[in-house]
């Protein structure tokens, strides 16, 4: 899922969707929150995903201005549908980390 493949994102503070190109639609929503520990995020029931996972930030502090974030998926999936989302999964955390890292260095 290439950085390019991803069109239409819309976002709101507890939610986001987008449109993956030769995939569809796609939605996640925060399903919790402890400020500054932890966000996860779940699939969008609106915007029905194909495989079942969350995605979980876990933010630790480090001073006054500066926090480590580690992005993370965990999902449940049978080996045939590993092998098939094992890499866009990845690839969704890598444009997450990109984005983050172009926010912050602003």
């Amino acid at each position: 899922m290439p950085q390019q493949q991803i069109s239409n994102w819309k976002s709101t503070e507890d939610a986001c969707s987008f449109t993956v190109s030769g995939m569809g639609d796609f939605g996640l929503k925060i399903s919790e929150k402890i400020p500054e520990t932890k966000i996860v995020m779940v699939p969008d029931a609106v915007k029905k995903l194909p495989i079942n996972f969350n995605l979980i930030c876990d933010l630790a502090p480090i001073d006054d201005v500066t926090t480590e974030a580690v992005i993370r998926i965990e999902a449940d999936l049978p080996a045939m549908i590993a092998m098939m989302a094992g890499k866009p999964l990845q690839n969704l955390v890598n444009i997450l980390v990109q984005r983050l890292q172009e926010h912050y260095k602003k």
